[in-house]
């Protein structure tokens, strides 16, 4: 091999480890990742479950209300 061809190699293998690098400090900022995702899971499980109740609730506060409307109708026709 030539020195131009050694120079070459080198900076290709300093360019590699320099990317190499960056690769290993990111992949190092997503390691809390997993752990996040469980947490958002579990705060979306008790999010589902409160608009579960919520959508109880007004489903029975309408038929309340519909049923008061009903008999006001009733006694204003009286």
């Amino acid at each position: 091999m030539s020195n131009n061809d050694d120079h070459y190699t080198a900076a290709l293998l300093e360019d590699m480890n320099d990317n190499y690098g960056k690769i290993l400090e990111m992949l190092s900022l997503l390691s809390g990742v997993p752990a996040d995702i469980k947490e958002v899971n579990e705060r979306l499980k008790n999010v589902e479950q409160d608009v579960k109740v919520i959508k109880h609730v007004v489903r029975d506060h309408s038929k309340t209300l519909h049923n008061h409307e009903h008999r006001l109708a009733r006694l204003e026709l009286a």
